[in-house]
């Protein structure tokens, strides 16, 4: 970025008080002085008003050193790209007029598409009521912050009103004083370069009327005389002070090399000084080699690197904590613009780092050129606690307790049932299925034994059993003996 050199800012110091009226007296002219005066405006207002579009976009962007020179509408069409978009900035505070922003369609297109979150390649079709109204809006942020810049530079309140954007097809007849009035004839045409990653790299040009190019001028020459006659009013008893504390600085080296001379004449002879203690300004100094820790496994067997590789590419999420609060459901719904909620965390307390939710370590925040860092200051260790450790030895004894105590109810249960089926009186000696849930049984009750047919519903007797029959039940199978019942 170029600056006014200091023959520059004398020579508009030092220019008679009757120069503006001279100039205004000039025409559509400038001189080389006012020139490089509104070059310099434009360079550091534009500058900060490419920073503001580096965060909407969330690419580096660069803008050249402008040129400043006089033109006119038949030399804007001639040389612009067509069709293109004009933005009109109106100064509402501090400045009197407007000045006009042209930007080629293509970069329109490519700046309003990073905007909406894509990547600046999709610029097929029409610009839209969408491009103008994203530009717009960039525009007023961009022009907003340069406005501030301004008012820095010029030493007073600067403001715009929103900008307006519209499509201009330079190729047919366009009547340029509805654009703007002072397009009717000459103007003060300032050049830029813009470059937006490796996406746009075009020229995009602002457009000013005398008027208000000189009224820029005329307040950036007031306060660099205002910051001139204040610079030499403070100047003036910093030079004694500085004599002052030059002899006295001077009178100081000449006692400390009395003193060091003293010194080497104490030192044994250049020959007889030790290897490794070099003299350095009359005093000795100790140099030793750099140590290094040798680099090796961890300690405690943290881990075993043969079984760790196997996850490394596993992604975890990390996050960084600021503060918690809670809030009522009464105060959420209070929430709104400007509401500020105070964290638990104090400032300058540091913040924890937590990988999928379980806290690891603690930090402290930077800034890493354009964005925020987390540099680690402590690791936290999470180790077995004695409380930890007798909950799950609690947890362990009533996992056993309720272990046994199943297997002791299941013992008694089937003794229990073992007891009861135990009956001499009554009993089901065999049972065979014949279909539709039904069955064939023999059963023992007391000294007589049954042939029964159970069904679903009821139970029917067939006949009436000897007991040597039923002799011969463990000498072949119940299938036999019922054929045999069923020949008889």
């Amino acid at each position: 970025m170029d600056v006014l050199s200091q023959e520059e800012i004398n020579a508009l110091l030092n220019e008679p008080d009757g120069s503006a009226s001279e100039s205004a007296g000039k025409g559509n002219t400038l001189s080389d002085t006012e020139k490089d005066a509104i070059g310099e405006i434009a360079n550091i207002s534009m500058g900060t008003a490419a920073t503001t579009l580096f965060s909407l976009v969330n690419r580096k962007v660069e803008i050249s050193t402008p040129v400043v020179s006089v033109s006119t509408w038949e030399d804007v069409v001639e040389a612009y790209e067509k069709p293109c978009v004009f933005i009109k900035i109106a100064y509402t505070v501090g400045l009197d007029g407007s000045n006009i922003l042209v930007l080629k369609e293509n970069d329109v297109k490519v700046i309003t598409d990073l905007m909406m979150g894509g990547d600046g390649t999709n610029i097929d079709g029409e610009l839209g009521e969408l491009h103008l109204s994203a530009i717009s809006e960039a525009m007023n942020q961009m022009m907003g912050s340069s406005a501030t810049s301004l008012s820095s530079m010029l030493n007073k309140l600067i403001d715009i009103s929103p900008p307006s954007a519209n499509v201009i097809d330079l190729k047919q007849t366009v009547d340029e004083s509805e654009i703007d009035e002072f397009l009717s004839g000459e103007f003060v045409k300032i050049s830029f370069k813009m470059e937006i990653g490796d996406l746009v790299d075009s020229e995009i040009m602002q457009l000013y009327p005398f008027s208000f190019a000189r009224e820029m001028y005329e307040s950036f020459q007031k306060n660099m005389a205002i910051d001139s006659d204040s610079i030499k009013e403070d100047a003036e008893p910093e030079t004694a002070t500085s004599t002052n504390k030059q002899a006295a600085s001077n009178q100081q080296n000449q006692q400390m090399r009395q003193q060091q001379m003293g010194q080497q004449m104490s030192q044994p002879m250049m020959g007889q000084q030790q290897m490794g203690q070099p003299q350095v300004m009359g005093r000795s100094v100790n140099v030793q080699p750099a140590q290094f820790s040798a680099f090796g496994a961890m300690p405690n067997g943290a881990y075993q690197p043969e079984n760790i590789d196997l996850i490394m590419d596993v992604p975890l999420e990390v996050t960084v904590e600021l503060g918690r609060t809670s809030k009522s459901i009464s105060e959420i719904l209070d929430f709104a613009p400007g509401k500020i909620i105070e964290l638990n965390k104090l400032a300058g307390e540091p913040i924890d780092v937590l990988v999928n939710g379980k806290y690891v370590a603690k930090g402290e925040v930077v800034v890493i050129e354009e964005s925020f860092g987390v540099r680690i200051t402590e690791i936290v260790n999470a180790p077995l606690n004695m409380e930890s450790f007798l909950q799950l030895i609690g947890v362990l004894l009533i996992f056993v307790f309720v272990l046994a105590l199943t297997y002791l109810t299941t013992r008694w249960m089937a003794g229990y049932q073992k007891g009861r089926g135990n009956n001499r009186n009554l009993r089901v000696i065999e049972s065979m299925g014949i279909g539709n849930g039904n069955l064939l049984s023999i059963v023992q009750a007391g000294d007589k034994y049954l042939l029964v047919a159970v069904g679903k519903d009821k139970v029917t007797m067939l006949m009436q059993l000897d007991k040597e029959e039923i002799k011969d039940v463990q000498q072949e199978s119940f299938q036999n003996i019922l054929s045999r019942f069923k020949d008889k």
